[in-house]
């Protein structure tokens, strides 16, 4: 805040020396000449608009109060607020990083649900799942758990092995399942849409 607060003081000298050797200050010599003294004074506020307004003057000023707002915070609050150039590379990179993390997963396809043994299920699924041993998956009006997570090949590696839960578990948080989850949400109504279409007679 106060290196801004210098660079806007430090610089306005300049501007004015720079305007008074151009044809305002011919203009500033004619109106003493006609108003005195008051129509130079009111070249002063003049001035002064026309340095902010400038590009630079306008991006130090905003550092100027972007500094005033964060020390304002760091004192009164205690937090520490990033300033803003900071804060949108970390935004681009963190966009970066989950495209790059996206294409690395691969294409985004339909869960595999296939049955194993007398009960169990195998989801061969694209993408990972937040599942955990406490975690109870609905499935086609069944309740299921994690038993087992596994690695595959791609496009679906992220296999899970479910297993019908006892009679007398506890039931914490129910995840409706669904194979279709992985795709995007516009492929998922689309898909959703296509199957709620009556037949033609």
């Amino acid at each position: 805040m106060i290196v801004f607060l210098a660079l806007l003081g430090w610089r306005y000298p300049a501007f004015v020396r720079s305007q008074m050797t151009t044809g305002v200050g011919t203009a500033a010599m004619a109106s003493m000449e006609k108003g005195g003294e008051t129509a130079v004074m009111g070249l002063g506020p003049l001035l002064l608009i026309a340095y902010l307004i400038q590009p630079l003057s306008l991006l130090l000023a905003y550092f100027l109060l972007e500094g005033a707002v964060r020390a304002t915070a760091a004192v009164i609050g205690g937090e520490v607020l990033p300033t803003a150039p900071v804060f949108l590379a970390s935004l681009l990179d963190r966009r970066a990083r989950e495209y790059r993390h996206e294409l690395a997963l691969g294409p985004r396809v339909v869960d595999l649900v296939q049955l194993e043994g007398a009960a169990d299920l195998l989801i061969a699924s694209c993408r990972p799942k937040s599942w955990t041993n406490l975690t109870t998956i609905r499935y086609q009006d069944q309740l299921y758990e994690v038993v087992k997570a596994n690695q595959g090949a791609k496009p679906r590696a992220h296999l899970y092995l479910l297993r019908k839960i006892p009679p007398h578990k506890l039931v914490r948080g129910v995840h409706d399942y669904s194979p279709d989850e992985a795709l995007p949400e516009r492929e998922r109504l689309a898909r959703a849409g296509a199957t709620n279409v009556p037949p033609k007679a």
